[in-house]
């Protein structure tokens, strides 16, 4: 929707009325139509009065007219840029066109009178409002708002709310001494109201600046809390104050990104005192400038964010750092860190009247910051971060590699084991059949499609792919668009197998906001995301392009995400198993089993991701190696039977025909009960069924 239309009705304004005029400050700066207005004013020429009649309904009585007012020269009253043929032949058409509107804000031009209804359009708040009125059961957001805060609350938590409170703009009028009693209490509040509202993301410190910031220029209470919910649903704040924080280390990133690309002096100066530039970035994100920026330049900085989202705090935190720039160079670590933690008394920002306004706001945006660049940092850390993780969980090793017409060395996929498999994945796999284990991560499709296709044997081949979890890899770059963006990967997959149906693919990891709060279910985004992906999962199902749907290193509380939402729960759970975790893990396999979900392991010789080697323990142990013996089989083949005499599928991988031949060989012997029973008893290599858990997932487990 396009901004004037979102701003429509915020404002009621008269034929008959002209505007306010919004101060030469927002006006500094002018687009180069205003000056066919003003050789227009000097001739003389004069509004018609069709013409006032036939625009003043539409854009007098719908909200736009400050905000327009601001784009063309001070002189000029409302009437005269609104209606006035001769004055712009063009303005019918300019004045439907966003950028006029986005260039009235960016330039400072928002009244005190005008923000609230400026906020609330662009956030979008009056459908939270409405959400909570229905839920409620309440006729409006003000008796939405006092409901929630008749909702019993801990003591700990009002306690913690209440000491941050007397701590935030302690020596703003709003707030100070006993005349600020009935602002701190409005505050206390706001906070309150906001904890009952959003549990799963609690009260985070920075939440008491923000709110703070939103009380002092919305007035109200009522009006600051559905604010502060606007911008933890609409611009994602709740992934910044949820519990373990998931978002910032991404806008942590991102804003070291653009320092690194707009001030590379700045940059290495810092790199050199070894300054990362952490606490400046989080004390700029988890409060939203509240604590680097005086309270009437934030009116105009929180303009921008709600107009630009994210890419406002980008341009404005690099803004801060280039007015300090030269101070910075002539600072070592130390001074650094105690300058930047100070940054407000040290800004020497551009003042009107003795006050920082709309000139300070201007110069805060000095540099511009594309969605692009936003994307390709994003990017990256989102492959920094599944590098981290990945260094966390043992995997099978590197893929064998096969040159093909001499020209490319293409991957070679896993093999693994499908003991008794059909059933559970509605397959015809009889037992001990070779399947093909690939992912789009992999990069390896065309290879395996290949040579499965020129084989001639799809029937005779269980295939099983992966896509990647939200946000897990460089496919996925928006978290928030992960039902798009998987089926989006889905097909890409299917494509480059050049298959009709694969018969089981499975969703690598969990999203990667679960991954570092090691839960799905601890605040709400991490279902959101779980729900939205595993929808585009059901539908490739559903459309036959699946013979069967599962997940990897899935914890419990993945599945609640889906307990009420999904058509079809997850078939399949691909996690760590392997001699030495025991024959039940946390209680993982009696738990999948209850439930009717068939569990899959991979490192079955307990591999870990930095050799990528399988454990001393198992390849050469005393136990495994005496076992072995006695049967005429190698280690290798008495870890792999261990784990698929459990009735559980086993992910393995050679280079040498002898040795996978040698790994189905697994169904001509057995161990005897002494041999089992030790088996079972190992208690080394250690290992984890999932790294995304949390020791709270192992206790529902157990």
């Amino acid at each position: 929707m396009h901004l004037k239309q979102q701003f429509q009705g915020a404002v009621q304004v008269t034929a008959d009325e002209t505007p306010a005029f919004l101060g030469t400050e927002a006006t500094d700066s002018v687009p180069e139509t205003c000056h066919i207005a003003k050789d227009a004013k000097e001739r003389g020429s004069e509004p018609s009065q069709p013409s006032l009649r036939r625009y003043s309904v539409h854009l007098l009585e719908h909200g736009g007219a400050e905000l327009l007012r601001t784009c063309f020269c001070p002189w000029a009253t409302l009437r005269d840029v609104l209606y006035a043929d001769a004055v712009c032949k063009r303005w019918h058409r300019l004045s439907r066109e966003e950028q006029w509107m986005e260039m009235s804000i960016l330039n400072g031009g928002v009244t005190a009178s005008l923000r609230r209804a400026l906020w609330r359009h662009l956030s979008a708040v009056q459908n939270i409002e409405q959400r909570y009125q229905r839920e409620l059961g309440v006729a409006s957001a003000t008796e939405a708002f006092e409901a929630l805060l008749k909702k019993p609350l801990s003591q700990a938590k009002i306690s913690e709310i209440e000491r941050d409170v007397h701590r935030t703009y302690p020596s703003h009028e709003r707030f100070e001494g006993q005349e600020g009693a009935k602002g701190r209490a409005e505050l206390q509040q706001v906070l309150q109201a906001t904890v009952t509202a959003e549990p799963n993301v609690g009260y985070c410190q920075g939440m008491n600046f923000v709110a703070a910031t939103l009380l002092i220029h919305l007035g109200s209470a009522s009006d600051a809390f559905w604010m502060l919910l606007a911008l933890l649903e609409s611009y994602h704040y709740r992934f910044v104050f949820a519990p373990g924080v998931p978002l910032l280390p991404l806008r942590v990133f991102q804003f070291a990104g653009i320092v690194q690309r707009c001030l590379p002096r700045l940059w290495r100066h810092l790199r050199e005192d070894g300054h990362s530039l952490e606490i400046f970035a989080h004390q700029c994100v988890l409060t939203l400038f509240s604590y680097s920026l005086e309270p009437g330049l934030l009116a105009f900085v929180y303009d921008a964010f709600f107009l630009q989202g994210w890419k406002a705090v980008f341009r404005i935190g690099a803004s801060l750092l280039a007015f300090l720039e030269d101070q910075l160079l002539q600072m070592d670590l130390e001074d650094i860190s105690h300058h930047l933690h100070q940054c407000k008394k040290h800004l020497r920002l551009p003042r009107r009247n003795g006050q920082l306004g709309a000139a300070a706001f201007r110069v805060l945006l000095r540099f511009d910051v594309g969605l692009g660049s936003l994307e390709e940092l994003e990017s990256g850390f989102q492959l920094q971060r599944l590098e981290v993780l990945l260094s966390q969980v043992s995997v099978s090793g590197e893929h064998d590699a096969q040159a093909v017409d001499g020209k490319h060395s293409i991957p070679f996929p896993r093999e693994w084991l499908i003991p008794g498999w059909a059933r559970s994945t509605a397959g015809s796999s009889p037992a001990g059949a070779v399947g093909k284990d690939t992912a789009l991560d992999y990069h390896n499709q065309e290879g395996v499609g290949r040579a499965i296709n020129e084989a001639g044997m799809r029937e005779k081949i269980f295939v099983e792919t992966k896509i990647p979890g939200c946000g897990m890899d460089s496919t996925m770059l928006n978290v928030f668009k992960c039902y798009e963006n998987t089926k989006r990967d889905l097909e890409l997959d299917l494509a480059k197998l050049n298959l009709s149906y694969v018969d089981l693919v499975i969703v690598h990891f969990p999203p990667i906001s679960s991954m570092v709060t090691r839960s799905c279910n601890s605040w709400s985004g991490g279902c959101q995301m779980v729900r939205a992906q595993w929808k585009a999962m059901e539908e490739f199902y559903k459309q036959g392009k699946a013979r069967a749907i599962g997940v990897s290193n899935y914890c419990p509380s993945c599945y609640d995400c889906l307990n009420s939402t999904a058509t079809v729960l997850p078939m399949v759970n691909q996690v760590q198993l392997h001699l030495g975790m025991g024959t039940d893990p946390a209680g993982i396999v009696s738990w999948h089993k209850k439930r009717g979900i068939q569990l899959q392991a991979y490192s079955v010789l307990g591999n870990t991701a930095v050799s990528h080697k399988a454990s001393p323990e198992i390849l050469t142990g005393n136990l495994t190696t005496s076992i072995a013996k006695a049967h005429g089989k190698s280690s290798v083949q008495v870890a792999l039977k261990w784990v698929v005499s459990q009735g559980i599928p086993a992910v393995t991988k050679s280079a040498s025909a002898e040795h996978l031949s040698a790994d189905l060989d697994l169904w001509s012997w057995d161990f005897t009960d002494e041999e089992k029973q030790a088996l079972d008893a190992m208690s080394s290599p250690k290992g984890s069924y999932s790294f995304g858990c949390t020791s709270d997932d192992a206790k529902i487990l157990v």
